[in-house]
């Protein structure tokens, strides 16, 4: 997107390049010019053609390679909007107490906390009896041809219940329940530091999102009075009471001034990506 719009910016340079050229050839011609105005503005459109150029190349590659990061066709074309929507109502509070509740590295030390209490409970099961059950069903058929009895059958079920107690083995019983009691309070010293971690995190990145939020305003501003000033210098250059240069300088701060501006917006989204990235939410 960004690119996208460095090409519009560069295209509206153009448009008021050839502007004066036209301008400029025409004075020319009616005797009220100089072939040093006709030559500057030449320069300058080529100057501007050039940059365009360059800035349709590096969108042109940076397409091939949003194609190469999504796995797909190299050569798939797509169109890029030129609107960005940035999300100005995002608050410190929330954005803490989303990511306490949905930041995975947090959730991933909620549940090592919890396998280490199974685990705990799994240990302290040592202690008490064992029962088992059993059970079985036998069936023997036999045939013979001699002897008093020539077929022989047998059935039965069989069950038992075993049961086992743990009287002493060596203390490893009291040992292996501190080991599994050390692993729970470690892990919920882990959930405290990511939760800590994450936070400082989300404070200082809200800060950039603030800040990188004023600037994009700031350059939007100052976008609307370069080009206010670009069209107030190209009115007093079609009756011919400023010099090209003066016209060059307006376009040149108007563009520059709209590239500030589109940078700005640029960086404020994504501050507002990561922060919801950093916060685990879905967006």
């Amino acid at each position: 997107m960004q690119q996208k719009r460095l090409i519009n910016a560069l295209d509206t340079t153009i448009t008021l390049s050839k502007y004066r050229v036209a301008l400029a050839e025409n004075r020319l011609e009616i005797g009220k010019g100089s072939k040093l105005d006709l030559l500057n503005a030449k320069v300058d459109l080529n100057t501007d053609q050039t940059n365009l150029l360059r800035q349709q190349e590096t969108f042109a590659n940076t397409k091939t390679y949003l194609n190469q990061l999504m796995t797909r066709d190299l050569g798939i074309d797509f169109q890029v909007v030129d609107e960005m929507k940035l999300d100005t109502d995002l608050t410190l509070g929330n954005l803490i107490e989303t990511a306490d509740q949905q930041n995975p590295q947090i959730q991933l030390a909620i549940i090592n906390n919890r396998i280490a209490a199974f685990n705990l409970k799994a240990v302290k099961a040592e202690r008490y009896p064992k029962i088992g059950l059993n059970s079985g069903y036998n069936w023997n058929e036999s045939h013979s041809s001699l002897g008093f009895s020539t077929e022989n059958k047998n059935r039965g079920l069989t069950y038992g219940v075993t049961a086992s107690v743990n009287i002493f083995n060596g203390f490893l019983q009291n040992r292996n329940e501190r080991i599994a009691k050390f692993q729970i309070k470690g892990t919920e010293i882990q959930i405290q530091q990511q939760k800590q971690d994450i936070q400082a995190q989300v404070r200082t990145l809200f800060q950039t999102y603030i800040t990188n939020i004023e600037l994009a305003n700031v350059e939007k501003k100052n976008e609307d009075l370069a080009k206010e000033n670009l069209n107030i210098t190209m009115d007093k250059f079609r009756i011919g009471t400023i010099t090209t240069l003066e016209v060059r300088t307006a376009q040149l701060n108007y563009i520059n001034a709209m590239t500030r501006s589109y940078n700005a917006q640029y960086d404020a989204k994504v501050s507002e990506i990561r922060l919801k990235e950093l916060t685990g939410d879905t967006y």
